[in-house]
């Protein structure tokens, strides 16, 4: 079993390149990966930016560290 620890799309693109038996057909990985993630950084700021879409959402919100929030 081949493992690999990559950084960049480019990486991943050159280990398919060098290793056509893990792509037989000749994908564009790097271009499929950069695609998905555009589209997942999109759909979640579209998510974000809506009425209270930052404020209500637990998994983003940043909050005030407790010195400051005396002062408010």
């Amino acid at each position: 079993m081949l493992m690999f620890t990559l950084l960049s799309c480019a990486e991943l693109q050159q280990v398919a390149n060098q290793f056509p038996e893990l792509n037989p057909n000749g994908l564009d990985i790097s271009g499929g990966l950069k695609e998905a993630l555009n589209n997942g950084v999109s759909k979640q700021v579209s998510k974000l930016t809506a009425l209270n879409g930052f404020y209500r959402n637990e998994a983003v919100k940043i909050l005030l560290p407790e010195e400051l929030q005396k002062v408010g």
